[in-house]
């Protein structure tokens, strides 16, 4: 299986081997590691690194729509292209169509739409969360990284990636919770699970879908 490894260099003690999506591996090496000694590692990896990979591109089949169609919130909804709409969009959740002034078959303008309606979303979804449990943040920012799915800082801001729109309201609703706990336990300990489980009593269901299909949304 070919595949692209991306090397990052930092001032770090042990290497690490992260997959990123069905075609690509992230290195992060020590500073001072050979080329050949990473490579070397890599390949004595081969059969766990083929696996996973394997894995997600099966997952990611679970996702696939058609081409009059896109992903939103676990679900593939119909595009209909309005002209008359302009700039405006509708979605009907009830039905699975989403109506737009452009046409959303076209890969940039989709992506586009795609970061715009994240924006809205996922900032409104993380407000309603946190004010339903008395918890308060800083910022919201939605980012569109590969490697960073979603974040919370010692200064409170609550980073979350544009991606999760994709996903079922329950896993991006388990997400937005989980960086809540954060706010409380910046760490991953038993106090910070439990704390996710309170928040979020279905954690546990969320992440099993999320070792099985969370590397597998682009």
């Amino acid at each position: 299986m070919k595949y692209k490894l991306h090397i990052i260099r930092k001032p770090v003690k042990y290497f690490r081997l992260k997959v990123i999506d069905e075609k690509t591996l992230q290195a992060t090496a020590p500073t001072k590691m050979s080329q050949d000694d990473i490579m070397k590692y890599v390949k004595q990896k081969e059969t766990r690194i083929v696996k996973q990979l394997t894995k997600i591109a099966k997952a990611r089949e679970a996702f696939l729509v058609e081409k009059n169609q896109i992903l939103l919130h676990g679900e593939a909804y119909t595009i209909m292209y309005r002209e008359w709409q302009g700039k405006q969009f509708t979605l009907d959740h009830k039905t699975k169509h989403v109506r737009r002034g452009f046409d959303l078959k076209d890969d940039a303008l989709q992506l586009h739409w795609y970061k715009t309606y994240a924006k809205q979303y996922l900032t409104q979804r993380l407000k309603t969360i946190a004010e339903s449990h008395g918890l308060q943040y800083n910022k919201c920012y939605i980012r569109d990284q590969k490697t960073k799915r979603w974040t919370c800082s010692s200064q409170r801001n609550i980073g979350l990636n544009r991606k999760l729109i994709k996903a079922p309201i329950r896993i991006m609703d388990y997400v937005i919770n989980h960086e809540l706990a954060h706010l409380t336990h910046m760490n991953h300990s038993q106090s910070f699970r439990d704390h996710c489980e309170v928040l979020f009593p279905k954690t546990k269901e969320a992440r099993v879908w999320m070792r099985q299909y969370g590397n597998a949304l682009k």
